[in-house]
C-alpha cells in the first residue's frame, strides 16, 4: 500500500479514506442493485463479408446455414 500510495503521489491517509468511502458506494450499490429479464435480440443490420478480391456479401438476419455454406462456397471456386 505504501509503494502504491508513492507511485501515485497518494498520501496514505487519503487512500484510507477513499477506500472507506468506495466501500461505502459498493454496499449501496449493491443493495440497491436488482435483477430484471433481459431479451437479447441479434442486430438490425445485416453482416457484411468482404472477400480478398473485392466482392462482397451480406447475410441479413433469417439467413440459414445451408444457404450462406452454398454462397460462401460458390464465391471461393470462382475466386481461384
Amino acid at each position: 500500500m505504501r509503494a502504491f500510495c508513492e507511485r501515485e503521489g497518494l498520501s496514505e491517509p487519503a487512500y484510507h479514506y477513499w477506500r472507506r468511502e468506495l466501500k461505502k458506494r459498493d454496499a449501496a450499490n449493491t443493495a440497491a442493485a436488482s435483477f430484471l429479464p433481459v431479451e437479447v435480440q441479434l442486430p438490425a443490420t445485416p453482416i457484411e463479408i468482404v472477400f480478398s478480391h473485392g466482392t462482397t456479401v451480406r447475410v441479413g438476419n433469417g439467413c440459414d446455414r445451408t444457404t450462406l455454406e452454398t454462397v460462401l462456397s460458390a464465391l471461393e471456386q470462382r475466386a481461384c
